[in-house]
């Protein structure tokens, strides 16, 4: 063989393993590299979904106490209208049968019907500001006046009692669902409680 191409059969032998390394050199760069760079894009992509789970999360929640919030409004709006079932006239034959005057039957209706609004005053929360002082006021009067001109006060009745318990159940409402922290002011007038 003559020098050239032993030269050349050696350079290839002898160059054959040099020029392996160097492509596998720098294929073990770029595959550093890349991966490097895969890495550093999963990491923005598990940050970026973390910031979207949470922000998911936060939506859920917020979308559960709104839940929340819309079911007792429905649970106050459904016991709001619920005395309007439990209301029960009292028959004016019944002031009558008592021993009463046609006044007191009279006055007596009144009451009633005072109180049947100040319960559905209540249990919608429309309860209006006293003009005088700015306060929010019931008033709950049996405006009954004798020959010489004194109030007369209403007996307790045992058939009352229904109602009671319905303006007390309105009370709880308003305090409940309405109040924002503002007080009521109850007045009742010249009846006898229970």
């Amino acid at each position: 063989m003559n020098e050239l191409q032993k030269r050349a059969g050696h350079d290839e032998v002898a160059g054959a393993p040099a020029a392996a390394k160097a492509p596998q050199k720098l294929t073990d760069v770029a595959a550093a590299i890349k991966i490097a760079e895969l890495q550093a894009g999963l990491e923005a992509l598990k940050q970026g979904h973390s910031v979207v789970v949470d922000m998911l999360n936060a939506k859920v929640n917020s979308l559960r106490a709104e839940n929340d919030s819309q079911k007792r409004e429905i649970t106050g709006l459904n016991s709001a209208f619920q005395w309007a079932y439990n209301y029960k006239e009292i028959p004016r034959r019944h002031w009558l049968e008592q021993g009463h005057s046609e006044e007191y039957a009279d006055a007596m209706e009144n009451l009633l019907g005072s109180m049947k609004e100040n319960i559905q005053t209540l249990s919608l929360g429309t309860v209006l500001n006293d003009s005088d002082h700015g306060e929010k006021i019931i008033k709950i009067d049996f405006n009954l006046n004798d020959e010489q001109g004194n109030y007369v006060r209403a007996d307790h009745d045992e058939l009352l009692m229904p109602h009671w318990k319905e303006f007390a159940a309105a009370l709880r409402h308003w305090s409940e669902y309405h109040a924002d922290g503002k007080y009521l002011k109850v007045e009742i007038f010249y009846i006898e409680l229970p």
